[in-house]
């Protein structure tokens, strides 16, 4: 169970944070985004990196936190590729025990599995459960809406509409926080008369239809901290 109250309250005092999750939480996509020789953790052959991304969501978050709130300390352990699955089985490696909050973006790569729906669901309940036996906070995000090019690529079993459902569902369950950047992105698309297609790419981004550029990742960042309750001066 997570409350805006108890993590401002954290944070000032001053937290350990956590982003953990897949590439969108890594802020691949972004300008400035590199890899790094550092390993996460292995999952048979593969080997998950961490990454360094200033312009993404998790970047502006860190940079927003080091500045604000310097007793507190953000890591970003996001991973390109990982379902959650090999994210529930790599927790410790992942999660210390002195972490006091976790920000969990997770789900685009659950898609790509044929029963990836129930794993997704089964494995952040999982990973809440977890959280809260340790007196963790945990904050859940979702992914952005991507071009209709890549949501139907051909390793798309499920679309991103599908995982924005059951992380909805999971974070109803669990009383957590939700970042639902999905249906905020889709807001100011709606009110702007734009598409997807028109904000996502970036100069010096990915630009794959997917990964957000920066625009979309200070989009990703607003919403953050409008949903934790952390005033920002734009």
């Amino acid at each position: 169970m997570s409350h805006k109250s108890d993590i401002i309250r954290k944070i000032i005092d001053g937290a350990k944070i956590k982003i953990i999750g897949d590439s969108l939480s890594a802020g691949t996509g972004s300008s400035q985004c590199v890899q790094t020789d550092e390993v996460i953790f292995k999952d048979g052959e593969n080997i998950f990196y961490r990454k360094i991304a200033p312009n993404s969501w998790g970047g502006l978050f860190s940079k927003y936190i080091s500045e604000k709130y310097p007793q507190s300390t953000v890591v970003n352990l996001g991973c390109d590729g990982a379902n959650t699955t090999q994210l529930i089985s790599n927790y410790d490696k992942l999660v210390d025990e002195d972490d006091d909050i976790i920000i969990l973006l997770a789900g685009a790569n659950d898609r790509k599995r044929e029963n990836g729906l129930h794993e997704l669901y089964k494995n952040l309940i999982h990973f809440a459960d977890l959280a809260e036996q340790k007196g963790k906070e945990l904050v859940l995000v979702s992914l952005n809406p991507s071009t209709e090019n890549n949501e139907f690529f051909y390793s798309r079993i499920h679309h991103s509409e599908d995982v924005v459902t059951v992380l909805s569902l999971v974070a109803d369950v669990k009383n957590l926080l939700f970042v639902d950047n999905y249906r905020y992105i889709q807001r100011y698309l709606l009110t702007t008369g734009k598409k997807i297609d028109d904000i996502i790419c970036g100069i010096g981004c990915k630009n794959d239809g997917l990964h957000p550029g920066d625009f979309v990742q200070k989009l990703m960042y607003i919403n953050l901290m409008e949903v934790l309750g952390l005033g920002i001066r734009l």
